[in-house]
C-alpha cells in the first residue's frame, strides 16, 4: 500500500449517504463478526469454515465460524520478519494456501526479512493439529531485494491453472525512481508467474508470455506495475483483478480475463492510470489501459485495497468486484460487460475503518479487515433502488406508443435495457413485453436487478389530441380542416365518400357531414357532425353531359375534358379553397372538348376548378403536387 495511517478507534460505523448506484443496486454493509487483532493485512481460507487472518507483525491467526479466535497462533514468524510498525508497508503480508492442501498440508506467506527484502516461502501444517503451523518447516521459494521500505507488493495467489501469481511494487520511493516496472530485466513493478510443483524450489511455465526473449525475465506475466497490493482470481470464472496503488492521483483496477496469454504492459511509471505519469523514456510505448480508476478528490481518498468478486442473486447476476479506498471507505464494484468492458460504480461510503484487505471464506461469502482497529467484517448487500421510473404518455387511447423507462441523465448507459421492467395492467392483468409499446392504462411496474427489486405505480395517459375543427365557406361550398400531417376521409350521411380523401371537399349536396383524421402516430380522430343545407346549386349545368380533370393531382399541366351536344360557352375559374381565384378564362365547347390548363404557377394545395354558364356551375377538386 502507499502508506498505513493509523486512526482513533471508533465504536461505531457511521454510513454516508450518497446518490443511488444505478447499474449496481445494491449498498454494502459491514457486519463485525470479531475484533482484537493487530493490523490484519490478508484474510485466507483453507477450504473449511476457518478463515486465517494475517497479522502483519508475523502471525496468522485463526477465526472460527462461531466468531471465535484461536488463542494460540497458526503461525508464528514474528523473529524473522521486519515490522518497524506505524505506516510501514513491510511485514507479513500474505497468505495462501496450496491448491492442494487437504492433502500436501502446504501453505504459502509472503513478507519482508529482518534485512528488508521480499521473501515467498512454503510451510508446513503440524499433521497432528490443524491449527498448528510448523514454523521450522520454511522452505524459501522466492526471494527478491528490496532498494526502498514501500511498495513491496502484497498478494500472492494459485491461479485457476494451479501456477503461483506473486504482485511485486516497484521497490518503492516515488515516481519510480530507477524506472525498474518498465525494466524487463527486474522482477520489481511486474506480475510474476511460476509453477511451484515442479522442480525446487519452482520452475517457469512453458507458456509464460516472455519464455523465449533473451531480453525479458522469464518470470514476468505482466509489466507496468507500481503496487498490486492486493489482487485476485474469480473463484467461477477465473478471471484476474489487480488493484494497483497510485502515486498521488489515481488509483487503478486491471482487469485480465480468464485464459489471457499474459504479457500486458499496465503502464507504470509513463501512466498513472490512464493519465501520464513520468512519460521520460514512454515515446512510441502502448500500454493496456486500466479497466477502472478513481480520482484522489484532493486528500479525499487515497490507497486502493484489491477484493474479490461477489455473485449478486438472479439470473441476470454478473460476478462483481468489490474494492475500496483505505482512507475514506468508500466502496466500488465493477464488472466486465461483453463487448463494452469493465463499468465500475461508487458504492456507499463508511468510515471509520481503514480497509486494507479483502478476504473470501469457502462458501465465497466476503470479509474485510480494518488496520486501524483490528476488526473483521463481513460484507452484506443491501439492495439500495433509489431512482424513479419515467413515463411517455400514449398518443391516443387506441394506439400503444407510450413508453416506461428509466431516465439515463447523468449517465450513459441504458438503464432501461440492464434493468428488468415487469409491466402489468392493473385492471386487465395483461403483461406489457415491450416498455416502449404501452397503451394508455394503469400498471404495476417491478424493476429488478442482481437480485434486487422494487415495485412502481405508473400511469399512462392519451395525449390530449387537438379537436378536429371544420369549417364550412358558403360562398364556394367548401369543407375543409386545418389538422395538417394526416390523412382524412369524409362522411355523409354517415357513409364513407369514396375518394374525398383530402384536407378539404366540395360539396355538391345538402346533408351531414363528417371527417375522421388518421394521424402519422396512428390515432383517428372524429370530427363533429356540420349540418350542410344551404346549398342551392346542385353543381350541374344541364348542357355539360361529362366533365373531368386529368391527371389529378397534377405536376404542371391539367387537361379539361368536356362535352356538351351543342356549342356552349363558359366561365372556368381555379379558386383555393379561400376562394381566390388563381386562373381564369372563357371557353367554348361543342362535343368532347379538352383545354390544356398551366398550372406551373401555382404553389401545391388544394384548388377547384370551376366550371360556369351564369345560372349554374360544376365543380372539380384538384390537389396541386
Amino acid at each position: 500500500m502507499k502508506r498505513l495511517i493509523f486512526l482513533p478507534c471508533l465504536f461505531f460505523v457511521m454510513m454516508i449517504a450518497i446518490q443511488a448506484q444505478k447499474l449496481i443496486p445494491f449498498d454494502i454493509e459491514l457486519e463485525n463478526v470479531a475484533s482484537g487483532f493487530s493490523s490484519p493485512v490478508d484474510i485466507a481460507n483453507a477450504g473449511d469454515d476457518r478463515l486465517f487472518i494475517v497479522e502483519r507483525g508475523g502471525r496468522i491467526r485463526i477465526l472460527n465460524a462461531d466468531g471465535s479466535i484461536n488463542p494460540s497462533p497458526f503461525l508464528d514468524i514474528d523473529d524473522r520478519v521486519r515490522n518497524s510498525g506505524g505506516q510501514s508497508e513491510q511485514g507479513l503480508l500474505a497468505l495462501e494456501f496450496h491448491h492442494s492442501f487437504e492433502t500436501t498440508g502446504w501453505f504459502y506467506v509472503h513478507y519482508t526479512d529482518n534485512s528488508g527484502n521480499t521473501v515467498v516461502s512454503r510451510f508446513s501444517v503440524d499433521p497432528s493439529d490443524p491449527n498448528t503451523a510448523l514454523p521450522d518447516s520454511e522452505s524459501i521459494v522466492f526471494t527478491l531485494e528490496q532498494p526502498f521500505n514501500n511498495h513491496n507488493g502484497g498478494s500472492i495467489k494459485f491461479g485457476p491453472d494451479n501456477m503461483l501469481y506473486i504482485g511485486m511494487g516497484d521497490g518503492g520511493s516515488a515516481n519510480d525512481p530507477n524506472n525498474v516496472s518498465q525494466n524487463t530485466g527486474s522482477l520489481l513493478g511486474k506480475m510474476l508467474r511460476i509453477d511451484i510443483d515442479n522442480g525446487d524450489p519452482y520452475t517457469i511455465p512453458a507458456d509464460n508470455p516472455f519464455v523465449n526473449d533473451p531480453n525479458v525475465l522469464d518470470e514476468i506475466w505482466a509489466i507496468g506495475v507500481r503496487n498490486p497490493w492486493k489482487f485476485s482470481f474469480d473463484r467461477v470464472l477465473g478471471d484476474m483483478w489487480i488493484a494497483d496503488v497510485g502515486q498521488s492521483q489515481w488509483e487503478e483496477v486491471n482487469f485480465q480475463e480468464a485464459g489471457s496469454p499474459g504479457g500486458q504492459n499496465y503502464g507504470w511509471r509513463c501512466r498513472e492510470g490512464n493519465h501520464d505519469g513520468v512519460t521520460s523514456g514512454c515515446a512510441g510505448m502502448t500500454f493496456e489501459p486500466a479497466a477502472a480508476e478513481y480520482n484522489h478528490e484532493g486528500f479525499t481518498h487515497c490507497s486502493i485495497t484489491g477484493g474479490y468478486t461477489y455473485f449478486p442473486p438472479g439470473n441476470d447476476a454478473l460476478p462483481i468486484y468489490i474494492y475500496a479506498d483505505y482512507c475514506s471507505g468508500r466502496f466500488w464494484g465493477a464488472f466486465n460487460t461483453v463487448p463494452a468492458g469493465v463499468i465500475s460504480e461508487q458504492l456507499n461510503q463508511i468510515s471509520g475503518n481503514a480497509i486494507s484487505t479483502f478476504g473470501e471464506d469457502n462458501n465465497g461469502e466476503l470479509y474485510a479487515a480494518a488496520l486501524n482497529n483490528g476488526r473483521v467484517f463481513k460484507l452484506s448487500f443491501e439492495c439500495n433502488m433509489e431512482f424513479d421510473l419515467d413515463s411517455r404518455d400514449a398518443s391516443c387511447n387506441d394506439v400503444a406508443d407510450g413508453a416506461i423507462f428509466i431516465p439515463n441523465e447523468p449517465y450513459l448507459y441504458d438503464l432501461t435495457s440492464a434493468y428488468q421492467l415487469e409491466i402489468i395492467n392493473s385492471v386487465t392483468g395483461e403483461e406489457i413485453q415491450d416498455p416502449n409499446l404501452v397503451p394508455a392504462g394503469t400498471y404495476q411496474v417491478t424493476a429488478s436487478r442482481f437480485g434486487c427489486s422494487r415495485e412502481f405505480e405508473v400511469v399512462i395517459n392519451a395525449a390530449n389530441l387537438e379537436p378536429i375543427d371544420v369549417e364550412f365557406n358558403g360562398t364556394t361550398d367548401i369543407l375543409s380542416t386545418t389538422a395538417t400531417n394526416a390523412s382524412y376521409q369524409w362522411f355523409l350521411n354517415g357513409e364513407i365518400i369514396p375518394g374525398a380523401t383530402s384536407q378539404s371537399i366540395a360539396l355538391g349536396e345538402n346533408g351531414v357531414y363528417s371527417l375522421e383524421v388518421t394521424f402519422a402516430s396512428g390515432c383517428i380522430v372524429a370530427s363533429g357532425v356540420i349540418v350542410i343545407d344551404s346549398i342551392t346549386s346542385t353543381n350541374n349545368i344541364e348542357q355539360i353531359n361529362d366533365m373531368k380533370v386529368q391527371p389529378n393531382p397534377v405536376e404542371d399541366f391539367m387537361t379539361l375534358s368536356i362535352a356538351t351536344e351543342s356549342f356552349a360557352a363558359f366561365d372556368l375559374k381555379i379558386t383555393d379553397i379561400s376562394g381566390k381565384v388563381h386562373h381564369n378564362q372563357d371557353i367554348e365547347v361543342h362535343g368532347q372538348t379538352e383545354i390544356n390548363i398551366d398550372l406551373q404557377v401555382l404553389p401545391s394545395g388544394v384548388y377547384l376548378l370551376i366550371v360556369s354558364d351564369g345560372q349554374a356551375t360544376q365543380t372539380e377538386q384538384i390537389v396541386k403536387q
